[in-house]
């Protein structure tokens, strides 16, 4: 009887250290499973915010282009016709992380329509010279013009979209931190004549 008792009693001791033993293996999984959910969160928030930020990128780009005003030919080539910073970013900042430079004497706020896109964005509109000439002949682009009676002036449209905390003015109130993105395109605009200017 009392052999038999010995034995129930190391049984038990060994049935409860097999399920502490699998406790501790079910909760060091759990904490695997909560660290890499964690992680795969965080990477899939990283991306929405970086999709986010190219996608305004190319909302300012496409309301640029949509806006005839902002691809006025003008006299001359080779010059900025239009910049804005906004003023909740830091000009010095995206000067030094993006090469992107925008005298104060340029800084124009009408070539955005007002919007959200606007508080965090930087746009650039650049009259090229095409191969030291003010205009490219239509041929460039493609058949079937005449290019006596009509030229191509080059544009570079670029803009960005800038939510990072290191591009943030002084002043700008502080956010939780978001990706930033920039687009640019080069477009022509057909032109058959251009007042003060001479094509030929």
């Amino acid at each position: 009887m009392k052999r038999h008792s010995s034995q129930l009693h190391g049984q038990q001791g060994a049935a409860l250290a097999t399920a502490l033993f699998f406790m501790i293996v079910i909760t060091l999984l759990g904490l695997a499973a909560m660290r890499s959910g964690r992680t795969d969160l965080r990477l899939a928030l990283n991306e929405e915010s970086r999709v986010q930020a190219l996608q305004s990128a190319q909302s300012l780009l496409e309301d640029l282009l949509l806006d005839a005003d902002n691809l006025a030919v003008l006299p001359g080539s080779g010059y900025v016709q239009s910049c804005y910073i906004s003023d909740l970013l830091d000009a010095s900042v995206l000067a030094a992380k993006q090469g992107f430079d925008c005298g104060s004497s340029s800084n124009d706020a009408s070539v955005l329509s007002d919007g959200p896109l606007k508080k965090y964005g930087y746009t650039l509109i650049e009259r090229e010279s095409v191969a030291g000439s003010d205009f490219a002949p239509v041929s460039a682009l493609r058949r079937g013009d005449s290019g006596a009676q009509f030229k191509l002036a080059s544009f570079t449209v670029l803009s960005g979209y800038d939510r990072t905390m290191s591009s943030r003015a002084a002043d700008a109130p502080e956010e939780s931190n978001f990706a930033a993105a920039e687009v640019s395109q080069g477009t022509y605009v057909k032109v058959n004549s251009v007042a003060g200017v001479v094509t030929e």
